[in-house]
């Protein structure tokens, strides 16, 4: 871990370095749950929980009992309340300060998770590229500008991925446990895992269920004490079209065709380079192999036979649980042999998925898009941020300087062969024993 603290300080750095105020003022749900809970130690909504804020029942929220909850897991609001609770008890709050506390919110909790899964990422692939790229050349650089759950869920996912790699079935249980605290976004991720570590071994599997079920213990919790019910789940309480699928072959298509095809919201237009990571998939170890494509292809099924296309957002939102995979097959496909078009290649395709990535996150990634392909052309999201840097209507980047403290901090770690332990003195020695020392002298 010590050799990549360069890459977690210059992931958080650029992160932070763009969390926004378009992004905080978008996304007020989020800080509402996270007032709520810090402020009134609820997870019901309030109205007026911040000045701005009204209470509106809708797609998002769902009436239990007297009370309105969010459509949402509570990971998020915890993780988020335990940063603003301090702030809080300083009267640094969302009444006073709204910028600045959501954009700490975030920085704390986003941009430290997406610097966390750089760095495994990294070690996973044993590759720096497969950790600079993922964040630097997709969408998750504009979301994690955002207090988001499918970005918060991106750290257990990946934490599960590094423990099934190392065959420790019942960490990676766990881990795709705690991932459903977060999202309910890669429903179908855990029960694929389940089925490849079954063609494994069945104690393996057995391991894995009961890690995966210890893992689903807070939700679990949640959904009793809220719901009275353990497997009511937010979205099943709320009825949300998002998770009830619709069965019927157009649709499907339609799906398919927006995500991975379509000029404005495919994934393939935001971030071509992992066209050439889904390529190294194929390099991968076995086991990790036939993991990565088989949840790719169950994840593409699921949120393609939703009602739902991800309404405003800046590229296929909904795929952001599969941009690990992409980018440990970046991490395999940059040890390759290649020659020189395809290098050419990969290189225009990492410099215009960068230029996407962070055009989206200088701006907003809240981009009204048509709810299906039939509703008339969607706008290309980059090119509308562009045009609004080209014309300097940007948001105000609070944190800014502490953003480029880190990337400097990074940068130097990297460079100038800063160890981790030469930034804490060593304690002088005054005279005591030391074997180490006592046998060379003897020596």
């Amino acid at each position: 871990m010590r050799r990549y603290l360069w890459l977690f300080l210059l992931v958080w750095g650029a992160s932070t370095m763009t969390v926004n105020s378009w992004n905080a003022r978008s996304f007020g749900l989020q800080n509402a749950t996270v007032a709520g809970l810090a402020q009134h130690r609820t997870f019901a909504l309030r109205d007026q929980v911040f000045p701005g804020f009204n209470l509106v029942e809708g797609d998002e929220t769902l009436r239990h009992g007297s009370l309105v909850y969010p459509i949402k897991q509570p990971g998020q609001t915890i993780v988020g309340a335990l940063v603003y609770a301090p702030l809080y008890a300083l009267h640094i709050t969302f009444a006073n300060h709204y910028d600045y506390v959501s954009n700490v919110i975030t920085a704390a909790t986003s941009g430290v998770f997406i610097a966390c899964v750089s760095v495994l990422l990294a070690m996973l692939a044993e590759s720096v590229w497969a950790g600079l790229l993922f964040f630097f050349a997709t969408i998750v650089w504009p979301y994690a500008g955002v207090s988001h759950h499918d970005i918060y869920a991106l750290l257990p996912l990946t934490l599960g991925i590094y423990a099934f790699s190392r065959e420790r079935y019942a960490r990676a249980g766990l881990f795709f446990g705690l991932m459903w605290f977060f999202s309910m976004l890669p429903l179908t991720l855990p029960i694929v895992a389940g089925l490849v570590i079954l063609r494994i071994h069945r104690t393996s599997a057995v391991q894995y269920g009961i890690g995966f079920l210890v893992g689903l213990v807070p939700t679990i919790l949640y959904n009793w004490i809220l719901f009275g019910n353990p497997l009511l789940f937010p979205n099943l309480a709320g009825g949300v079209i998002d998770t009830i699928p619709k069965f019927s072959l157009a649709n499907l298509l339609s799906h398919l065709y927006y995500y991975v095809a379509a000029p404005a919201t495919s994934l393939i237009f935001f971030s071509p380079v992992l066209v050439f990571g889904f390529l190294g998939l194929f390099y991968l170890p076995k086991r990790l192999r036939t993991l990565s494509l088989a949840v790719i292809i169950f994840h593409i099924l699921h949120i393609s036979s939703q009602w739902t296309y991800g309404g405003y957002e800046y590229g296929p939102r909904y795929f952001l649980p599969l941009i690990p995979f992409f980018a440990l097959g970046i991490g395999t496909w940059m040890k390759l042999r290649h020659r020189t078009v395809s290098t050419i290649l990969f290189v225009v395709a990492a410099i215009y998925s960068s230029y996407v990535a962070m055009v989206g996150a200088l701006t907003t990634v809240m981009y009204p898009l048509p709810y299906a392909p039939v509703d008339g052309p969607a706008t290309y999201a980059p090119f509308v941020a562009w045009g609004e840097i080209v014309s300097r209507n940007l948001p105000t980047f609070r944190l800014w300087p502490v953003g480029v403290i880190l990337v400097v901090a990074g940068l130097a770690v990297r460079y100038l062969r800063i160890r981790p332990s030469s930034l804490v003195p060593e304690p002088r020695n005054h005279g005591a024993y030391h074997p180490v020392a006592s046998r060379n002298r003897r020596s």
